[in-house]
């Protein structure tokens, strides 16, 4: 998302509270403002785009002064979360229910493969790494901004991003859920057949752990993340 009037760029990389913070980043514009209006380019809009995209579609602003915040994630817990949300039939089953299967594999931004349900996390992961899907690390959405960007990790997401809020001069707040509400958010969405682990690492045998290392080496050596 990117905020032309008060110089403002957020690079939301999927499955790190990014799309709280930027409804509520939002809604406090335009609570200030009536008239307030998003900036975006294509049909597509700018969720989820890399910032190459930001610096093309809007030459005319001096992108590179902008504030740039963007929130990073284990990639192994991220890939976890990607299998659960996207990937794990009854996930994929309340997507289709919602009308969002679109989302799924035809976004350019997206890494799942369209029309595919996978039986186990390893099949999902094997096919992560075959097809190379874009955008699958976050080194390649700030490509071009490292050295300028504010960076915040997920692992620390509720104090974190209060001070990105309060350097935006704003007072909307965002915080990650508690252990219990993860329990009970996971069996409204995945029902009872299987459970998603409160601990990531719990998904993971060598094997994967392996996999998932391949797919996003980049980013586990750039931001120093361990298993």
């Amino acid at each position: 998302m990117i905020d032309l009037s008060n110089r403002f760029l957020f690079l939301h990389f999927r499955r790190t509270g990014g799309s709280v913070f930027c409804r509520r980043y939002y809604g406090e514009r335009k609570s200030i403002d009536k008239n307030y209006k998003e900036s975006s380019f294509g049909t597509g809009g700018t969720r989820h785009a890399p910032y190459k995209d930001y610096l093309k579609n809007f030459s005319n602003h001096d992108i590179e002064s902008f504030y740039k915040v963007i929130i990073v994630r284990n990639p192994w817990d991220l890939l976890v979360s990607d299998f659960w949300a996207w990937a794990y039939p009854p996930s994929r089953q309340a997507v289709e229910e919602r009308g969002r299967l679109r989302l799924v594999g035809s976004s350019r931004y997206w890494p799942v493969l369209p029309g595919r349900h996978y039986t186990s996390f390893r099949e999902y992961l094997t096919d992560l790494l075959k097809v190379k899907a874009r955008r699958l690390n976050i080194c390649d959405l700030m490509h071009g901004c490292e050295d300028s960007i504010h960076i915040v990790r997920y692992e620390n997401y509720d104090k974190e991003i209060s001070n990105v809020i309060a350097n935006l001069n704003m007072s909307f707040s965002c915080k990650r859920m508690q252990s219990n509400e993860l329990v009970r958010d996971y069996d409204s969405r995945y029902g009872i057949s299987r459970k998603r682990p409160i601990d990531f690492r719990e998904m993971y045998n060598k094997t994967t752990k392996d996999l998932a290392y391949q797919i996003c080496k980049k980013d586990i050596k750039k931001f120093n993340y361990e298993f």
